[in-house]
């Protein structure tokens, strides 16, 4: 269980670092690409632009969910930021 309160932890945190980001987009792009294909080839197999259609927004939703959250993959490379040097 110790699991799900670090997922819910990182999620409520909403931050991603740059690493997470680039792999974010890069998920993003895999998704809806492989989501269009298989869309484009079932709807061209079946002859109905329905079925495409309901395929690529199915990727879509699949993608929100997968890319949107900072999911604590996204969060594995923090940044340690210098601390400020303050000069009264």
């Amino acid at each position: 269980m110790l699991w799900l309160s670090r997922t819910v932890e990182a999620i409520r945190r909403d931050v991603v670092d740059f690493h997470g980001q680039n792999l974010g987009t890069n998920l993003l792009y895999c998704v809806l690409g492989l989501g269009t294909v298989v869309g484009v080839v079932v709807g061209h197999v079946r002859q109905d632009f329905t079925l495409t259609m309901a395929i690529l927004g199915a990727a879509t939703a699949l993608a929100v969910v997968i890319c949107a959250p900072a999911w604590p993959i996204f969060c594995r490379n923090q940044i340690r930021w210098k601390a400020a040097k303050h000069s009264d």
